[in-house]
């Protein structure tokens, strides 16, 4: 976002991903646009169709919107760009960034009085403040979302805000006042335009079958049984109604939750088989959708498992279904899921087992908290930050770039901070798409320079902070370009870069990289700048598909502990040749 597009007389079209389909409509805006102004919005446009298929090119697709809307000095293009950014951050677990977007496009909305504009990006902080887990104040962003675009006259943005309302309440156990929520929904959309409507009634039915299976749940918790069946056939009815909707405005993604929707409702209604034939028809929906945001076509399977005493089955279907909640945020159903596999465990005489979900759900929940404190943290950080106004020297555009880099950016390296090093390895992760899709390996290391505490303490923090930025240059000089490198804390580096695909030997080819890095700290003139002190480096590093990010990430780590327990100055795991214990590069 630094660097300014090409002339956009001559720009090519934008880039979408294979397979994406867009209409033809709106690659003709992008066509016809006449100015910058026009190509951001035909940008951001294509962007929200885009993400049906992929996260990553709808991130970069805003992203060019955003860089048109300040070269034209749109503050209306730029909030719009600013907004579509916090929801992809939001959908990719990256609340905190999410948050960064939010500050900005309100300093914007409130400078330049863009009242329009200002439901839109309460209700994406209120997505933001939901996927932290932060349900009270999402529920508040909710509710002023809707009074703002009650009274500006936004009624699309008011329906989106209603469909978030009911599906909070869902999530939350509160079925009847989601059902309220979406009654409301009802009344309003005789006030949209046709193709508006068109749009906005597969949420409705959607989040009704939603709100009946978890009516259908508690009565059944209650033992009252009239009213589970009930509730489970008026769910079935919005099932119907939701897939006739979806015929003039088809929408996957909710096709695949109505499908896991009505796996439940078969399961309460006793019909294991057809609910196993909906969890797999909402499974598939989710694999076609190639970025996977929602637990629910795992869980709903799972669920099918456990009611046919498939424990075995049931545990990997969890354990995805917690992983894609981990990665967006769903911490309630996280902490169900849990507990259901903790009672199975249970049941099935694996005390060892169950307590070991058990201290999973407690870890689960501190982290959540500290992610959750984290965001609030952050938030009052930006209240309190400096508006973009113009100042005399820098006008709005520009303060904006500098606060978008500023966020991603170490101010003592000019690496990648930590923010900005988890942003570019989600990005790494979610454009090689699933596990079972070929990809080239990518190469994840972490650096620690070694025995870097005698540096301040023996001499100073501030030739601490030299040594910290030379050893940043020297990694940077050394990495290809394309390398993913920052700073992830302290003394603390991380590497990612992709290998070429028709690397013969991808672990040697690794090693021989890391091992140059190491080799260039190693030899450095230190003297120069730490008198009477040399520099080294050790390194741990993991190499797999790049879909299995995390675990990756976890075992470099484990290799770095053994290469600093070896004796440090050296790569983890070493070359077949050096793979003794002894092994060493001083």
């Amino acid at each position: 976002m630094n660097g300014p597009l090409p002339d956009p007389v001559c720009s090519p079209p934008p880039p979408l991903p294979p397979g994406a389909g867009v209409p033809r409509p709106l690659l003709a805006r992008w066509e016809d646009a006449q100015d910058d102004t026009q190509r951001a919005y035909a940008l951001n446009a294509l962007a929200r169709y885009v993400q049906l298929s992929s996260w990553e090119a709808a991130r970069q697709l805003v992203e060019g919107a955003l860089e048109l809307a300040l070269r034209a000095g749109s503050a209306d293009a730029a909030v719009e760009a600013l907004t579509d950014l916090a929801i992809i951050c939001t959908e990719t677990s990256a609340q905190v960034l999410a948050l960064e977007h939010v500050a900005h496009a309100l300093r914007l909305v409130k400078e330049h009085a863009l009242t329009q504009r200002h439901p839109g990006v309460i209700n994406a902080r209120a997505l933001t403040r939901l996927t932290a887990g932060d349900e009270v104040g999402a529920r508040r962003d909710l509710t002023l979302a809707l009074r703002l675009a009650r009274a500006a006259g936004a009624g699309h943005t008011a329906a989106f805000a209603l469909v978030n309302l009911a599906w909070l309440a869902s999530v939350s156990g509160q079925p009847e006042l989601a059902l309220h929520q979406l009654s409301l929904l009802e009344e309003q959309l005789v006030t949209l335009e046709r193709h508006l409507q068109h749009e906005m009634w597969p949420f409705v039915h959607e989040g009704r079958a939603h709100a009946y299976v978890v009516l259908a749940r508690q009565a059944r918790e209650r033992g009252r049984a009239q009213a589970e069946a009930e509730a489970v056939r008026r769910g079935l009815q919005s099932i119907i109604a939701c897939h006739a909707a979806l015929v003039d405005s088809p929408d996957r993604t909710v096709l695949m939750l109505c499908e896991s929707h009505h796996s439940r409702l078969k399961l309460l209604a006793g019909e294991v088989q057809a609910a196993a034939h909906h969890a797999y028809a909402s499974l598939n929906h989710a694999e076609a959708l190639k970025y996977v945001s929602y637990p629910e076509p795992y869980l709903a399977l799972a669920e099918v498992h456990l009611a046919r005493h498939n424990w075995e089955a049931a545990q990997p279907a969890f354990r995805r279904a917690l992983e894609v909640g981990r990665q967006h945020g769903r911490f309630r159903e996280n902490q169900r899921m849990l507990d259901m596999m903790a009672q199975w465990q249970e049941r099935a005489g694996d005390l060892a087992a169950a307590l070991a979900t058990t201290r999973e759900a407690l870890e689960e929940g501190r982290l959540f908290m500290d992610r959750l404190a984290e965001a609030e943290a952050r938030m009052e950080e930006l209240d309190a930050e400096p508006t973009l106004t113009d100042d005399g020297a820098h006008s709005w555009q520009e303060r904006l770039r500098l606060a978008e880099q500023q966020a991603r950016e170490d101010i003592l390296t000019g690496l990648l901070n930590r923010r900005g090093l988890e942003e570019g390895l989600r990005r790494l992760s979610a454009a090689a798409g699933s596990p079972d899709q070929p990809a080239p390996p990518l190469l994840v290391a972490f650096v620690d320079i070694d025995h870097f505490k005698r540096v301040n303490d023996l001499l100073s923090h501030a030739l601490g902070d030299q040594a910290l930025r030379t050893t940043a240059q020297l990694l940077a000089a050394t990495l290809p370009a394309g390398s993913l490198l920052g700073r992830y804390g302290g003394e603390e580096f991380v590497v990612a870069l992709p290998l070429p695909p028709d690397e013969p030997d991808p672990a040697g080819a690794a090693h021989a990289l890391l091992d140059t890095c190491r080799a260039a700290v190693a030899r450095h003139a230190w003297e120069s700048l730490l008198p009477g002190m040399t520099l080294t480096i050790s390194i741990g590093y993991a190499l797999g598909h790049p879909s299995g990010l995390d675990g990756h990430l976890k075992v470099a780590d484990e290799h770095l502990y053994q290469a600093k327990r070896r004796g440090r100055n050296q790569v983890y795991p070493p070359v077949a040749a050096d793979a003794g214990p002894a092994a060493s590069h001083n």
